[in-house]
């Protein structure tokens, strides 16, 4: 009789230290599947962006060997965290009001970059992108909004990115697209900003 009430009482001391172990198991499992998740998750994101930089290459590769003033509407279609890409000529380091100015220090940090993606918790938010110039040229870089359309537009030597209603003018006074201000493209380019696009 006195065996059978250690044994119980045995049982009863071993139940909470179970019931223990098993929540500490139970949540180191959760942790681990939600944090697995997570990463997951992030690098879809990363994924999304490359696959969005790549086939704005393509695009503007594209256009780079179309007639001056071929353009194209691209919609900037990119992870939802993403609120801002931003467009910059050489020596730009300025972003608009509206525009978080960490992404001054971005452009800062680095300089050879044209495209810049806002924000990024991991993984490459600054790229350098062939042919790109943005147009009009101003000391400010263009920024838009994610899920915007921006146009891309062949200007002989490089290819332009605007805003979708942006009017290019060139030197024959034909024009592309609809609404906006004009530019006349016999400009002439600085030195440094044909370096800019060719490197």
């Amino acid at each position: 009789m006195m065996k059978k009430r250690r044994n119980e009482k045995g049982e009863l001391m071993s139940q909470p230290i179970l019931f223990i172990f098993a929540a500490v198991v139970g949540a180191m499992i959760l942790f681990y599947g939600i944090r697995t998740v997570f990463q997951v998750k992030q690098t879809a994101e990363l994924a999304e962006i490359s696959s969005f930089i790549s086939n704005l290459e393509k695009d503007l590769e594209q256009y780079y060997y179309l007639d001056t003033g071929s353009s194209k509407v691209v919609k900037l279609n990119l992870p939802a965290n993403i609120n801002w890409i931003c467009f910059r000529n050489v020596n730009v380091n300025t972003v608009p009001n509206d525009v978080d100015t960490k992404l001054n220090t971005l452009m800062q940090i680095n300089p050879n970059d044209n495209l810049f993606v806002y924000p990024v918790n991991e993984g490459k938010s600054s790229f350098k992108v062939k042919y790109l110039v943005a147009y009009p040229k101003t000391n400010v870089a263009s920024c838009f909004k994610n899920k915007e359309d921006i146009k891309i537009t062949s200007l002989g030597d490089h290819v332009g990115i605007s805003t979708k209603d942006y009017t290019y003018v060139s030197s024959t006074g034909t024009t592309s697209g609809t609404g906006g201000s004009g530019l006349n493209l016999g400009v002439t380019l600085n030195p440094e900003d044909l370096n800019f696009i060719s490197s």
